[in-house]
């Protein structure tokens, strides 16, 4: 199992069970830093943000399968939803949805490496 030291806490982690993760949806960085807080409800969560009482988004991941592995390299990213779609998840966070059909959504962050994911 490769191990790689964390830049935030410090502690070894598994590499292979290791997801890179946006903090926010792209969107937010053309809101200038002083507005964010004013403008962006969730801008402090980790899962939930809504831009100007419109543009809504939920973060989820995006497994990928690594070739020669039993699992699964997932990219943290936000995905555009409607505002009925991400108030129904805000209520039902905690509960379990797995019998619920996939949600509809548009991926909301650019991921390098990757022909243009956004949208």
């Amino acid at each position: 199992m490769p191990l790689g030291s964390c830049q935030l806490c410090g502690l070894l982690h598994d590499l292979l069970h290791m997801q890179v993760a946006f903090r926010y949806p792209d969107a937010v960085f053309a809101i200038p830093e002083d507005e964010r807080l004013e403008r962006c409800w969730g801008y402090e969560s980790t899962d939930f943000l809504q831009i100007d009482g419109a543009a809504s988004f939920i973060r989820g991941t995006l497994p990928l399968p690594i070739m020669g592995f039993d699992h699964q390299f997932a990219w943290g990213v936000w995905a555009e939803v409607s505002k009925r779609d991400l108030g129904f998840y805000y209520e039902h966070f905690r509960d379990d949805l797995s019998h619920r059909p996939p949600t509809g959504g548009v991926v909301a962050n650019s991921i390098l490496g990757y022909e243009e994911t956004l949208g």
